[in-house]
């Protein structure tokens, strides 16, 4: 089941980028720094690694992506919209102020933190449940 978390985190981190990649008009601008792809793709793949935490039974605290304490469909649809929208006005926004790549690259960074501790502690959580108790 591991593996299948992962897999799924691996595969929904381009299919985001893609997309709002082509949501974006082509405008000339700059080619973008290295550090501002990676700190994007860091925080697509600690959200899908969020995401995956939360569907194979995972408890989902957040209680708009949640129905009856679990990610569903409708907090999945919520959550990559989110994700989506944010690198699609990044996108927008660095073309249109290219000095905002920096600031954006920090709070790329800071939100793959946070997502993946998120991510991680939905996994000790899970496992904690399952653990039968000693008595």
């Amino acid at each position: 089941m591991r593996i299948t978390t992962w897999a799924l985190a691996l595969v929904l981190s381009p299919c985001v980028l893609a997309a709002a990649e082509m949501c974006i008009p082509t405008w000339k601008s700059p080619p973008p720094a290295p550090a501002y792809r990676w700190s994007q793709v860091v925080f697509v793949s600690a959200h899908a690694a969020d995401l995956a935490s939360n569907w194979y039974g995972g408890p989902e605290a957040n209680p708009i992506l949640a129905t009856h304490g679990r990610l569903r469909g409708k907090g999945l649809a919520i959550k990559l919209g989110y994700v989506a929208g944010y690198l699609a006005f990044q996108e927008w926004a660095v073309r249109k102020k290219p000095r905002l790549r920096k600031v954006f690259t920090v709070m790329n960074f800071v939100g793959a933190g946070m997502a993946g501790g998120i991510a991680a502690r939905n996994v000790v959580v899970k496992r904690r449940a399952n653990v039968p108790r000693k008595e």
